[in-house]
């Protein structure tokens, strides 16, 4: 498992391995960065992106390709 976030691959699908501090997710995620923004699958689109680069590594363990 990865965990530096910064090399995230824009446009490409991940696994986000949530931390014990993470309140959205208690399981891997399937997720895509875009831009700033992290989209995690089965986020409700109304809301917006779930994780900006700023709070992705407080909140995740780390991250694999998908």
């Amino acid at each position: 498992m990865r965990t530096d976030f910064e090399n995230l691959p824009e446009g490409r699908a991940v696994i986000l391995h949530p931390s014990e501090a993470n309140f959205l997710h208690r399981e891997p995620v399937r997720a895509e960065l875009q831009g700033f923004y992290i989209f995690a699958e089965n986020d409700p689109a109304e809301e917006g992106p779930i994780y900006s680069m700023r709070d992705v590594s407080a909140f995740c363990r780390g991250w694999e390709e998908a």
